[in-house]
Parts: structure tokens; C-alpha cells; sequence
């Protein structure tokens, strides 16, 4: 318009033209590339699902998969993996849940929930009422039980599996979640800061004022000034257009999607090369305590060829990374927060690995082993002393000569399934480990096993269903390793042959369940009770024909069913003390780790074939089943006297093995009874307690997290308790205020008192395990059974090596083994002599065992009466000096390390209901289930009690954060959640201005909305669990360019995902979190560049105008600081090397982009570094001008330094400087030119590296700086 209504013939005219055509390309280059984007963001994920679907269907013509390419049918069920039993192609598969599709035949096993609404089919052949279940139901079929007619064991079918037809495609409903919430993702930190500052601050605040103070400020010139003005098109017209033009977004958006797609090209190169390389373990990992972040950490050194190929691909159309939708490079650049909603297979190994074994050692079993040569010598004199010692003092003698150790094992960080022993000494034990693991081979890691195994899994895991309060464990993992560590090898199981196996298992009492609701009211712990249960396996050696009889389970029953222990030398009674301590490892062990104890039995007699189908139930309150099928062993009979008058005169005792046997050898069990019989008089082994181990590059990540400022999330989906230790194995901070519980309040037990029909037995008020006990009248009667010395482990074929050891005890780690254990054979079984025949005992001296001290009347609850009641623990000198069954306790310690409570009731009838309940809360710590041990310190000493006023729920957190304080967003821990209260809660901590982004599995199809929920999302592909070590996952297909089912259903589920990627790949997240704050904190500076030399270009033009000087800048003047020097002096900060110290920046939250001190730090900022520089620069322009003047004109007087020649009187030309004179305007202009361009590139020296002095850091470093600097 202005230079249509110009004079075309005045110099310069032209150059409106160019800067008008200029505008219109750029215009609308933006105009289309803004469209295209927004094109490319609505159908991204259109897109992108048709891609995985076209690679399916690729599958579907190419691709021919075998049962062998899906995961094992009995692979251990984790939540991180979906899978369900599927019938295709007539056979029976593990298919990836994603996959299932509307008709699909289906196997639902008892316990299962639903994966989406289906009908089962037996009802239709059965022409019975259809049964359906919906999405997330339960499959639960009733329990056929008979425990109401009778208190004798009791036979139970194990609950079948059922077809059912699928009514719907489970991946329908994720895929409609994708594409409608897939685009609502907020807004990131980055485009919120560039929207407040270009549109709320620059278009709808700046640029008006300025316009405005220009026009009038150009009009007031046209009416006083006329002489001294320019043409009114100019004055009105193109010098508003000037002044106002650098606040248009004339570059500005083409440049802004450039710079993300740059930065998602950055992230992918660095994701490309993190692939190929592998994490490498070191000591220095374990043990480093460096907390800054290196540079080798965080620095990849990619090849710009590879950004260059990704940034081409993002820039042509549609991308898997979802660089529009999901911004990854604007969400790991400013992230608050990492959530990781999946721990097996991500956070932690796949597979749980041994970490504690508790077994009794023999006091005598070391001490006939030594070095050779002066070792020996001091030895044998110390043998002697200590015999002479024993012979002084009798009660020394009988003191017991056995122990409680516990050893520790260290999960190897390389191997998943590796271990090795703490203790270098571990050897010495041998003894005692050796029928521990034969019971785990045989057992545990038996491949034979494995159905019925999971047939007892799916039975109890229904029939705990029966009460709220329990929870069926069975943990039947992998423990191969640890066998092998003990001397097994995989040959060891030839020379065995199994049988059957057959479970048994029973309720908890109701008793027992009303005094856990009341101790997890008062401790706040939300823990549900393990239901009793131990499965049995019967061997048979295939050269001797000895029978074996192996039982694993919850050591509660298991522990029922035993009567002696093996200490590496001899089997020995249990004692009621002995039963304590070994409940009592077991009840703490078991709230936080999984703890299965072992035993095993001789067998004489034939067990039917028919029973190896069954599984045996037992009455809640089965104490007095344990009696009647003890063994009427003449050690039974022995009182304290005799006992040890024989034990002092050396009296040697010969006893029939078939006195171990309450039934014949020829008879045959073919009822529960019997087969319960058989179950019992068993020799407890041992037990070890199994734990998921933290990766260790998870362990270094959380440690890099924190030092970046960012706060790593866990959403547990465990209990409080398992959820703080396994969050103490990653280094997090797991304390009474460190942890929130999603669970809802509706799904917490109300309290109430235990029913006086239930709880009103006498044997209840003192009763320390459910046994009725043979030294209840001394229980100083440790003696040596000789009747079962026969089955004892430490018998050895050496006629038969087929059980050889793979590592055998050297002299130099094991100095303290007997030479008769030299012997590389090793078979647990029993010696049958025929009849008329008696084994010869060896004479032993028997040590009588300190016992507990129960002073005062006995307590009796239901009663009203109760007196004073004193309760003294053991000693300490039951166990090893330097390691005990627990180590922490509560405040009620004694200094030599055990509990001694001192506890005075008085319960009258007439007490509150208050103290009724304070009563029964007392007693609960001293029931079967919980011994006196116990206490609120279960399982080590961790104080469960959360007392800070945190809130508990998902429907609590808002609440809370209103009218509270901010501490759910403080945490990182978060327990009992759920998929949908993960989901809600990642919602509100983006509410309150988190950005968040999700980690989980891309085997999980529950993890969908997740994924779209978070701020950008990383969908990892776990590592499957394993049922045995020695049996692979699945089978890949044979040729790498076919997709398994795994990859489809991988790429399925992570359609929401930016980044996916296998977990052992081993992708540094730190790297991909430095490379994206890298690049968002070159974007900041450089938007920050760009707006300051903008603004200094509209300011200059304003104050100029404020002068009365002529225009400072021209049309071509404007295009080259515009289009040239502002964005390549903006841009050279993307040239800046990566900075280990960008990694100890903390980030703002997405609420907070823009503030009022924010503003004034940068109007104070601008002012102070261009404002003086900008007056300079005018003052020398003026000083030009008039140089000029006096020059052309020769006559000073004549000249003014703002107005020029005062003599030249034509209106609307400058004085002259548009005509006569314009080839002096144009000098002074190019002057201001360069001095402008020239101050620009020397602030920028400083600005390069801004987080660092000019004189400690510079900006040579910058590569991209040293080659735009001289070429503007």
C-alpha cells in the first residue's frame, strides 16, 4: 500500500515491493507448514495404528508361529505380562492378551479375572443357565467343602479349568482410549513459555503499545513538524510497519517446528546408539559414592549424518516417536517426575532369587575338621580341652549343641539368576544344606511337577477367596542356583523317580483372623494373612527302591507335620522353643519376602495311584489331628531322669525301624486320613526366604535422578510393607512420611471383637505354636532320636556316585569339613533292614536345650480372670554370635539383643469396651500366628506405622492437597495401587503442574491409559519371567525379519508410547534426559536471544522516532537483522557441547512458566544490557547526520542534529534526506547498521555459554558460534 500511494521515482521505493513480497512468502510458507503440522497431529495416531496394523497383517500372510514362539504355559504369571490360555489352530497357547480377538475360545483357570466379556461354554453343552463373566470378573467356582460335617482331614478335587468363548476384542477398547484421549496430552512447560511470552506479552501487549506510541507520536510529527517529516504513507504507514514487524511471527513458527523436530531427531540418534551398547557392571557402581553426574554418564557421541536421516523422516510425515502428540523432547527436557507403574521384569529381575537360608546346625559339626600340619595340632588340643571342660561341669554338658543360622546371599548384578554366599566360611554347613538342596531339585525345580504345582495354585488361590482376610503364596520359583552353589548338579535328579505329589492345606481360624484385623488397625498395616498350604512329592530311588517323601510350604503347616529337625549331624526332637524361633523367622521374613520352608520323610508303605489327584483339607483348628499320628517311638516315652542317667553312662539304645511307622509296610493309603498320616513325622530341613532384586542400572538411575533435581515414582501395586523394601533396595526414601497407599477406603476390614465361641479355649491363652508337645513337662529334653537315625541325610552310598558335586570343598575355603565328607556322593534315604534285624545307634551324648520361662498362672482371656503373667524370652546363646534369625527390633530390647516384655494384666468384667479391646490387642501379639517377636516391628524391624497426617486413598489426595499440604506430590512411593488409580493419580500430579512421564510394560495391555495419560511415555518390553533357569522363555522364530507375537502385541500396546525399547537393551534414560534438557535449554536461550534483539530492533526504531530523527533502518536493512543476523546469532546456542552441569539444574513445574519476578528479571535484564548500548548507538547517528549536513552543506549554523538542514523547506522529504541528500542517510544508516550487528555479536560472546564466566568457559568452545560470529 505504501508503495503503491509513494512517489515510485524517490530512492528506496523499491525495496518496499521486495519487503512486502518477502512478507507474503514467508506468510505463507507458515500458513501452510501450520496446517500441514496440525494435519500431521491429528492423524499421528491414525497413522500410527495403521502402521502396526498393516504389519499385522503382514504377520497374518507371511508369518506361520509354532506353540513354541508364545510364552510357556506354566510360565509364572506377573503383572507386567498379560497372557491368556487360548485354543488356536486345535491347540492349547500362552497368547499375549492384546491378541485375543471377538470368538476366541479362551481357558479361564480358577482365580483368573476375565481379560474381556465372555460365555462359558459347558453351560451350553450341559443345557444349563449361560454364565458370563465381564471385563476384570473373577472366575471363582465354589469349593466343594466338607469341613462343616467334620473335624478329620477331608478330601477336595482341585478345581478345574473352564473354556470360555470371548464376546468382545480386549484391544478394541484400548485402541478407542488411544485415539480419543491420545491428543489431549497437556500442554508442555515450553509451549506454554513461548505462548506467554510471543501471543500474551509480544502480540497482544507489546506490539499494540508500540503501534500506538508510534502513530501518535508520527502524526503529531505530520501536524507540527511537516517540514521535518516524510511522506504520509511513510510516516503512517511503513514506519508502524518497521517498528512492529519484529513482533510478527514472521519466522518464528517455521522456526519453532523446525527446532522440535531437530530435538526429537537429537533423542533418536542418542536412542540408536544407547542400543548398541550394553550397560557394564562394575564394583565401583555398587559402591560409588560420587554424587555429580560425569560426563562420559551423559555424553553420546552420535554421528550428525543420523540426526540429519531422522530429522528428514520427522519433517516428511508420520513418526512412531510421536513427535506432535507426545512431545518427549519437551517432557524429558522439564521433567518432575518419573512414574514407573511396572516393577517385575523393569525395576527388579524377572524372577525372585534366594536371599536368606535358615537351617539348625550342629555344634559338633565343624570341629572335627582343620587344616593340616600346626592347624591340626591346636585343633585336637582344643578338642581336648573342651572335653575335659565338658566333663567338669554336667550342666554344661547338656547344654544344646546345635544352632540357628541364617546365611546371606548376594544376588549377582550380571546374571539373573546368580548367587553367592556372604559368608566365605559357608561350607563348614554343608551338612546341613546337602538334603536342602536335593529337597529343592527334587521338589522345587522339578519339571515334573510343574502341572500339579499349578493345578494346588489355581485350588487354594480359590478356596483363600473364602475369607477376606487371607491370601493364598505358593512360591514355587527357581532354585537351581542355589542348589548348585550347595553342590548339586543336574545329574543329581537321574537317580530319583517320581511318583506323586498331593497338597494339603487349610483355613486360617477365625480366632486368628480377628486378632490380625485388630494388630493391622493398631500398626496400620494393610496385611493380609497367608493361608497354610505345603505340596508333597513322593520319590522313589530308582536303584534301591527307597521312597522319599518331599514337602515345601508355609511353615506354619509344614512345621505342624514335623516332629524332628536335621542339624548336619543327627536328627533331633523340635521342641517347642525350636518351633518358635522358626515361626518366628517365618512370620517376619514372610510380610516382606517370600519364605518357603522344607522338609522331608521316609516312606514305607504304597501310596494309591488315586491319590496323586487329590488335595487333602484340613479343619482350621487341627491341633488335635498332630497327636494321634505321631509315631509311638519309645523316645516318647522317655521322662528327664531316665534320659539322662542313660545320656551319663553311655547307655547305647537299639530300636527298630519299623517302630517309625504308625502303619504296616505293606499297607496301602487310599483314604485322606492315611495320606494326612503320611504327612506327618516329618524332618524339617530348613527355609529360604526369596526377594525380587533391584537392577542395579535402576539403583544408578534414581541416583542420577536425584541429583538432576527429578523425583523418581513407584506405584507399587504390593502391600505397604513388601513395597518399602523392595523401594529401600532401589535407594529411595521409604520412611513413616515417604509412602501413600491408593487403596480406598472401602476396601478396609472393619474392626471387631473376636467371637467368645471361637476364642474361648484354654490351650489358646499360652499356646506358642498348635503343637501339644512332648517336653512340655521339661523342656530341657533335647534328645538324640535314635530310631530315625536311619533316614538321616548324612548317610552315604559311596557304592552308588550317581549324585556327584560340582564343587567340592577345598582345604582352603572349607577348613572345617570332616574327612568323611569327602566322599563326592550324597543320597537322602532310608536304611530298611529286613525284619527281626536293629540298627545299631552310635552312643551320642544328648545336651539339654534352655528353655523358655513361663512364671504366673494361666492367662485365660474368655474367662474374665487373669493374673499376672511374666513371658522371658531365649537367650541369645541359641544362636550364633555373629548372626540371629532377626536382627531389628522395637524399642523393647534388652542390651544382650532379645525381647524380655514384662507384660501385667489385670482383666476384670467390668472393663470399658475401650480396654476390652486394648485387652484382646495385648493378647493378639501372643496367638499362634504372631509370636511375642512379632510385635509392630514385623519382618526386621521396620516401623509400619505411618503417623504422619498422610492421606490414604485416591478419593483423599485432592482433598488433601487443598486443605493440607503438598506432600502426595513430595513422595515417591506409592502402594496398593491399581491401573486406574495410577492413571488418576499421574492425573493430579499434572494438575498441580507435574510433568510427568510414564515408564511400564509394553506386555501389559492395563497399561494403556497410563501411557496416554503421562506428559510422554517409554514403553519398555519386560524380561519374561522363568519357571526354571535350565527351560528358555519361548523359541524366536528363525529368521530376524519375522515379527514373533510378542513384537505385535509389544507394538500394539505402546501405541501411545514416544520411545519403546527392550529392557535389556539397557537404554541410559539419563542420557536421553541430558540430550533433551540440553536441547530445551538451548531453545529457552535462543527464543530468549531472539526476542531481546527484537525488541532492541522495534525499541531503536521507536526512540528514533521519539527523537525526531529520521528512520534509523531501511526496508532491506530490517530483512537482514530479521532474517539473518537475529536468528543466526539465536540459533549458535544449539552449538553449545553438552554440559554435565545441566544435569543439577532443578525444573519448574508447568504452572509457574510465566511470573511476575520472571518478567521484571527480564525487563531489568534488557534494560540494563541494550537500552545503554541503544542510546549509544542513536547518539552516534545523530552525530552522523549532522557530520553530514555540515558537510554538504558547509554551513554549520544551518544544521541541526535531529531535523538536518534547517534551510531545506520541502514538506515530506526528510530536510532532504529522502532526496538531496539520501545518499547520507543511507551511510549513517549502514553506520547504525553495523554498530548494531557489531554489539550483537559481542553480547552474544557472553551469552553463549550462560551458565558460566566469560573468563572460566569460552565461547570458542562453540563451534557453531565461531563460524556464524564472523560471517554476520
Amino acid at each position: 500500500v505504501a508503495y503503491g500511494y509513494s512517489e515510485v521515482e524517490k530512492i528506496g521505493s523499491p525495496w518496499l515491493a521486495v519487503e512486502a513480497l518477502v512478507v507474503l512468502v514467508f506468510l505463507a510458507i507458515n500458513l501452510y507448514y501450520t496446517g500441514y503440522n496440525s494435519k500431521l497431529r491429528t492423524c499421528e495416531l491414525i497413522d500410527h495404528a495403521r502402521q502396526a496394523l498393516d504389519k499385522l497383517k503382514v504377520c497374518i500372510r507371511t508369518c506361520t508361529w509354532t506353540p513354541s514362539n508364545y510364552l510357556l504355559l506354566q510360565c509364572p504369571l506377573s503383572p507386567s505380562v498379560s497372557v491368556q490360555w487360548t485354543y488356536r489352530d486345535n491347540e492349547v497357547i500362552n497368547l499375549p492378551t492384546t491378541l485375543l480377538i471377538e470368538g476366541d475360545i479362551i481357558i479361564m483357570r480358577p482365580g483368573q479375572k476375565a481379560p474381556a466379556r465372555c460365555r462359558c461354554l459347558l453351560a451350553e453343552v450341559d443345557n444349563q443357565t449361560q454364565e458370563e463373566l465381564s471385563g476384570g470378573e473373577m472366575f471363582a467356582p465354589e469349593v466343594d467343602s466338607q469341613r462343616e460335617h467334620t473335624d478329620q482331614p477331608c478330601y477336595q478335587k482341585p478345581l478345574k479349568s473352564k473354556p470360555y468363548v470371548l464376546l468382545e476384542t480386549p484391544f478394541v477398547k484400548n485402541l478407542r482410549t488411544i485415539l480419543e484421549k491420545g491428543g489431549n496430552r497437556p500442554v508442555s512447560i515450553i509451549d506454554n513459555e513461548q505462548y506467554a511470552l510471543g501471543t500474551l506479552c509480544v502480540l497482544r501487549i507489546l506490539l499494540p503499545t508500540v503501534f500506538l506510541i508510534l502513530l501518535i507520536t508520527n502524526i503529531l510529527r505530520i501536524v507540527l513538524l511537516e517540514e521535518s517529516a516524510g511522506h504520509w504513507t511513510e510516516m503512517v504507514i511503513v514506519l508502524q510497519v518497521h517498528a512492529t514487524w519484529p513482533f510478527l511471527p514472521v519466522l518464528f513458527p517455521l522456526l519453532w517446528y523446525m527446532l522440535n523436530l531437530l530435538g526429537h531427531a537429537r533423542i533418536l540418534a542418542v536412542f540408536d546408539e544407547g542400543k548398541g551398547q550394553q550397560y557394564e557392571y562394575s564394583d565401583l557402581d555398587r559402591f560409588s559414592v560420587e554424587t555429580n553426574i560425569s560426563e562420559d554418564e551423559i555424553v553420546v557421541h552420535y554421528e550428525w549424518r543420523q540426526v540429519w536421516r531422522h530429522f528428514l523422516e520427522l519433517l516428511k510425515g508420520p513418526s512412531i516417536s510421536l513427535p506432535r502428540t507426545a512431545n518427549s523432547v519437551h517432557a524429558l527436557g522439564n521433567i518432575n517426575s518419573l512414574c514407573c507403574i511396572d516393577k517385575k521384569g523393569i525395576l527388579s529381575w524377572p524372577n525372585p532369587t534366594a536371599e536368606k537360608v535358615f537351617f539348625f546346625s550342629s555344634g559338633t559339626q565343624c570341629k572335627h575338621a582343620g587344616k593340616k600340619g600346626k592347624v591340626e595340632a591346636e585343633l585336637e588340643k582344643a578338642q581336648k580341652d573342651a572335653a575335659e571342660e565338658e566333663e567338669e561341669n554336667v550342666d554344661q554338658a547338656l547344654t544344646p549343641d546345635y544352632h540357628i543360622e541364617v546365611l546371606d546371599l548376594t544376588h549377582d548384578a550380571k546374571d539373573a539368576f546368580g548367587l553367592q554366599f556372604d559368608d566365605p566360611a559357608w561350607k563348614k554347613y554343608l551338612n546341613s544344606l546337602k538334603p536342602l538342596g536335593l529337597n529343592i531339585l527334587l521338589n522345587t525345580c522339578n519339571k515334573s511337577t510343574v502341572n500339579a504345582y499349578q493345578t494346588f495354585t489355581d485350588h487354594i488361590g480359590v478356596a483363600a477367596l473364602k475369607n477376606e482376610d487371607t491370601v493364598a503364596v505358593v512360591n514355587r520359583r527357581c532354585l537351581c542356583e542355589l542348589a548348585r552353589q550347595i553342590g548339586f548338579t543336574h545329574k543329581a535328579m537321574e537317580i530319583f523317580q517320581k511318583q506323586l505329589e498331593f497338597g494339603m492345606y487349610k483355613h486360617v481360624p477365625l480366632e486368628v483372623r480377628a486378632k490380625e484385623k485388630l494388630q493391622r488397625n493398631k500398626s496400620l498395616v494393610i496385611h493380609k494373612i497367608p493361608m497354610p498350604n505345603m505340596m508333597s512329592v513322593v520319590v522313589q530311588e530308582t536303584k534301591t527302591g527307597a521312597t522319599q517323601l518331599m514337602s515345601q510350604g508355609t511353615a506354619d503347616i509344614l512345621l505342624e507335620s514335623c516332629t524332628e529337625f536335621w542339624d548336619g549331624q543327627d536328627i533331633c526332637p523340635l521342641t517347642d522353643t525350636d518351633r518358635k524361633k522358626i515361626l518366628d523367622f517365618y512370620n517376619r521374613t514372610s510380610m516382606a519376602s517370600y519364605c518357603t520352608a522344607f522338609s522331608y520323610r521316609p516312606i514305607t508303605h504304597h501310596i494309591s495311584d488315586s491319590m496323586g489327584c487329590l488335595f487333602i483339607e484340613l479343619p482350621e483348628d487341627c491341633s488335635h489331628l498332630y497327636p494321634l499320628a505321631r509315631s509311638p517311638t519309645p523316645t516318647r516315652s522317655w521322662d528327664v531322669e531316665s534320659l539322662d542317667s542313660r545320656l551319663l553312662k553311655g547307655t547305647h539304645l537299639s530300636i527298630s525301624v519299623d517302630s517309625l511307622y504308625s502303619e504296616s509296610s505293606s499297607a496301602s493309603i487310599k483314604d485322606a486320613v492315611d495320606l494326612f498320616k503320611a504327612q506327618c513325622n516329618q524332618i524339617f530341613i530348613g527355609m529360604v526366604t526369596m526377594q525380587y532384586q533391584a537392577r542395579l542400572d535402576v539403583v544408578k538411575l534414581i541416583e542420577n535422578l536425584e541429583t538432576a533435581c527429578i523425583r523418581f515414582v513407584h506405584f507399587s501395586e504390593e502391600n505397604e510393607l513388601r513395597s518399602r523394601v523392595f523401594s529401600e533396595k532401589m535407594g529411595l526414601e521409604a520412611g513413616w512420611n515417604c509412602h501413600i497407599s491408593l487403596l480406598s477406603g472401602d476396601y478396609t476390614e472393619s474392626t471387631s471383637q473376636p467371637d467368645s465361641n471361637t476364642s474361648n479355649q484354654s490351650h489358646r491363652t499360652s499356646k506358642i505354636s498348635s503343637h501339644v508337645s512332648v517336653d512340655t513337662l521339661n523342656r530341657s529334653s533335647r534328645s538324640r532320636d535314635k530310631s530315625r537315625r536311619h533316614s538321616a541325610p548324612s548317610l552315604i552310598h559311596i557304592e552308588d556316585p550317581q549324585v556327584r558335586f560340582s564343587m567340592q570343598p577345598s582345604e582352603e575355603n572349607c577348613n572345617s569339613i570332616r574327612s568323611d565328607d569327602t566322599v563326592q556322593t550324597v543320597v537322602v534315604n532310608q536304611v530298611i533292614h529286613q525284619s527281626g534285624q536293629s540298627s545299631q545307634a552310635v552312643n551320642q551324648s544328648v545336651q539339654m536345650s534352655q528353655s523358655d520361662e513361663l512364671d504366673g498362672a494361666v492367662c485365660n482371656i474368655d474367662g474374665v480372670e487373669v493374673e499376672e503373667v511374666k513371658i522371658q524370652e531365649t537367650p541369645r546363646s541359641h544362636f550364633t554370635s555373629d548372626e540371629t534369625p532377626y536382627t531389628n527390633f522395637s524399642s523393647n530390647v534388652s542390651p544382650e539383643g532379645y525381647f524380655q516384655p514384662d507384660i501385667h494384666i489385670a482383666y476384670q468384667s467390668d472393663l470399658s469396651p475401650a480396654e476390652e479391646q486394648e485387652m484382646v490387642e495385648i493378647a493378639a501379639h501372643y496367638g499362634s500366628h504372631r509370636t511375642s517377636n512379632t510385635d509392630d516391628t514385623m519382618s526386621g524391624g521396620f516401623d509400619m506405622s505411618n503417623r504422619a497426617k498422610l492421606p490414604k486413598g485416591i478419593e483423599n489426595i485432592r482433598p488433601h492437597l487443598e486443605h493440607v499440604d503438598n506432600v502426595p506430590l513430595l513422595v515417591s512411593l506409592f502402594t496398593d495401587c491399581t491401573k486406574g488409580t495410577t492413571r488418576e493419580m499421574i492425573q493430579i500430579m499434572q494438575e498441580y503442574g507435574e510433568v510427568v512421564c510414564c515408564i511400564g510394560s509394553t506386555a501389559c495391555i492395563q497399561n494403556t491409559a497410563s501411557f496416554i495419560q503421562a506428559d510422554a511415555s517409554i514403553g519398555l518390553e519386560p524380561q519374561y519371567p522363568q519357571l526354571c533357569m535350565k527351560q528358555s522363555v519361548m523359541t524366536e522364530p528363525w529368521e530376524e525379519e519375522e515379527l514373533s507375537p510378542m513384537d505385535i502385541n509389544r507394538l500394539l500396546n505402546s501405541l501411545g508410547c514416544s520411545l519403546v525399547f527392550f529392557r535389556s537393551d539397557n537404554i541410559s534414560l539419563t542420557q536421553l534426559i541430558a540430550e533433551a534438557r540440553h536441547h530445551c535449554v538451548a531453545m529457552r536461550n535462543s527464543f530468549l536471544c531472539l526476542l531481546s534483539y527484537h525488541l532492541s530492533i522495534s525499541l531503536i526504531q521507536l526512540l528514533a522516532a521519539i527523537f525526531l530523527l529520521p528512520p534509523v533502518l531501511a526496508s532491506r536493512h530490517l530483512l537482514w537483522l530479521l532474517l539473518v543476523v537475529a536468528p543466526s546469532l539465536s540459533l549458535v546456542h544449539f552449538g553449545n557441547p553438552l554440559d554435565p552441569h545441566i544435569m543439577t539444574l532443578a525444573s519448574g513445574k508447568n504452572e509457574d512458566y510465566l511470573t511476575k519476578d520472571v518478567i521484571v528479571q527480564y525487563i531489568v535484564y534488557f534494560i540494563l544490557r541494550f537500552v545503554p548500548s541503544l542510546l549509544i548507538i542513536l547518539l552516534c547517528f545523530g552525530f552522523s547526520l549532522y557530520g553530514l549536513c555540515v558537510k554538504n552543506t558547509g554551513m554549520a549554523e544551518a544544521c541541526h542534529a535531529c531535523f538536518g538542514n534547517m534551510q531545506y523547506s520541502t514538506p515530506g522529504d526528510w530536510r532532504g534526506w529522502s532526496t538531496q541528500y539520501h545518499s547520507g542517510l543511507v551511510l549513517a544508516q549502514n553506520i547504525l547498521l553495523s554498530q548494531f550487528v557489531l554489539y550483537t555479536v559481542l553480547s552474544s560472546v557472553s551469552s553463549v555459554h550462560r551458565y558460566y564466566h566469560l573468563w572460566r568457559r569460552a565461547p570458542f568452545t562453540n563451534k557453531l558460534w565461531c563460524v556464524v560470529a564472523p560471517a554476520t
